[in-house]
């Protein structure tokens, strides 16, 4: 008598493709065992509050980026516009652009709490239920949600949140206020011909040259620093992955 079949009685193999396109997303499929019908209608209810929860995090993380970005260019307005306004208007507003940061940076990992639950749902209730399968990917994914439910904890470190939203936003609106402060020194000194007329320039008042120099420097290593910190460890779970080319195309 042939023995059972490896996702269970009267449940046919994945295809060896299948398996192994799985495989390289770090995927293993083992034996796992329906759910009772009256538990399917709590999940469906339970994931649809938690997408309600991820979408308002989501939301309050568009109006952080929107305040940073209406903050830039809000300085960079008045420090071109407006005669008479030192160029430290602008280092002074990446210091606003970093506390903006720090609490992007919290509320993207409340989201990422809300983020994880949706992802675990979709994975290993809905992934079964569309393929008829009783199979489970990644093993005890129940335990793991109920664990969360009873005793809720972030996903990510502070240093991956912050890594996470430098890369994708703020970054470039650091990028913008350096250039924009480069630019109002450049523009607003005559002659500027070599290094040291730039560094001169930077003087204003009873604050010398090397102090803006120095902050400046500092500042963006720490920025490099918050970046190399949090990324490598996250970046490979929080993407979503290219399709691969000849894949099937998407329905619509």
């Amino acid at each position: 008598m042939p023995g059972p079949s490896p996702g269970g009685a009267g449940i046919p193999p994945l295809p060896p493709t299948k398996t192994q396109k799985l495989a390289k997303l770090g995927i293993t499929w083992v034996q796992g065992n329906p759910l009772p019908a009256d538990s399917t209608q709590g999940i469906i209810h339970l994931y649809r509050g938690e997408v309600g929860r991820e979408t308002a995090w989501r939301q309050r993380l568009d109006t952080t980026t929107n305040w940073a970005i209406i903050a830039t260019s809000a300085m960079i307005s008045v420090a071109y516009g407006t005669a008479g306004v030192p160029h430290f208007l602008l280092p002074l507003g990446s210091f606003l652009l970093l506390l903006l940061l720090m609490i992007e940076a919290r509320r993207y990992r409340y989201y990422d709490v809300w983020r994880s639950r949706t992802r675990l749902l979709e994975a290993h209730f809905f992934v079964p239920m569309l393929l008829h399968d009783v199979r489970l990917p990644q093993g005890d994914w129940r335990k793991r949600l109920a664990d969360d439910l009873l005793q809720p904890s972030f996903k990510m470190s502070w240093f991956e949140a912050v890594a996470m939203r430098l890369k994708r936003n703020y970054i470039w609106l650091f990028l913008v206020l350096f250039l924009a402060w480069v630019g109002k020194i450049v523009n607003d000194v005559h002659p500027l011909d070599t290094f040291g007329d730039f560094y001169r320039a930077l003087r204003t008042g009873p604050i010398p040259s090397w102090f803006y120099l120095a902050m400046t420097l500092v500042f963006h290593a720490v920025l490099v620093v918050l970046l190399i910190l949090g990324l490598p460890r996250r970046e490979r779970e929080a993407a979503i992955l290219k399709r691969v080319e000849r894949e099937t195309d998407w329905p619509v």
